[in-house]
């Protein structure tokens, strides 16, 4: 399933539990972190975390859950989770969702041209690094080292009250 339709599908199971206002954020993280000493690869790590969070209100009482279980059991699950948590919680009169903002402002933040970059050229990129340190001034004789990082943040937020949003 995308994501959007992740954050839907909970969005609609909490109303079917008969909660007034939900409210799904889904999230798809990777990462690539590379650390470099003395031209050497010392640790290089690839991350993928995925997730959603609920967010259910009724009658003023909120509740929250969070899993990175994204099946259709595991979106669920979450939401009664989510509910639980409500019923234990207090009432407050200022708990409640945002509405629809009719104008999200495209901020264009996503460069796909990074992903195209080999894996070795990440690398290189990290020893150039230590390289260009070393070499700017005479009196720096060591690094503890070097690093070249990247990460795609994929997001769905989608809420009873209209707000659909992915980026």
């Amino acid at each position: 399933m995308e994501l959007v339709e992740i954050a839907e599908k909970a969005v609609n199971t909490a109303k079917k539990m008969g909660i007034e206002q939900a409210e799904a954020y889904v999230q798809d993280a990777k990462s690539l972190t590379i650390e470099v000493s003395k031209q050497q690869v010392e640790d290089l790590k690839f991350s993928n975390k995925r997730g959603i969070g609920v967010r259910v209100i009724k009658q003023g009482k909120m509740g929250f859950a969070y899993t990175t279980d994204l099946s259709l059991e595991g979106i669920e699950n979450v939401v009664k989770e989510s509910i639980i948590v409500l019923n234990y919680s207090t009432e407050d009169e200022y708990n409640t969702m945002p509405g629809v903002i009719q104008d999200y402002l495209d901020l264009d933040l996503y460069d796909d041209s990074i992903q195209l970059i080999s894996l070795e050229k990440k690398i290189d990129l990290a020893k150039q690094i230590e390289i260009a340190a070393l070499e700017y001034d005479r009196r720096i004789k060591k690094t503890e080292k070097s690093v070249y990082q990247d990460a795609e943040l994929e997001v769905a937020l989608v809420n009873s009250l209209g707000i659909h949003a992915h980026y």
